[in-house]
């Protein structure tokens, strides 16, 4: 399988993972058609990984909030005591 259909697969499954190793391992390009195709394939996959930055960002914030909701509400609460029977 050429390295553009592969490259083509990984975008459309938007795998992050598969995407990286595929541009590590980016032949030397020869042809313009074959460069100028690339070279879109790369910017669909930069456009891929900006999302993703954003939604990885707005899921760790949540995170951020929702544990300190959960510890604010921990101290106002009395301390439970543990049950020695």
């Amino acid at each position: 399988m050429s390295w553009n259909k592969a490259f083509t697969i990984a975008i459309i499954e938007k795998n992050p993972e598969k995407m990286g190793k595929l541009i590590q391992e980016m032949p030397v390009i020869t042809d313009i058609q074959e460069a100028k195709q690339a070279q879109s394939l790369i910017q669909e996959a930069l456009k891929i990984m900006k999302e993703e930055q954003v939604k990885t960002r707005d899921s760790m914030e949540k995170n951020k909030k929702t544990r300190a909701f959960l510890m604010s509400a921990n101290l106002g609460s009395s301390p439970k005591r543990e049950y020695r029977g």
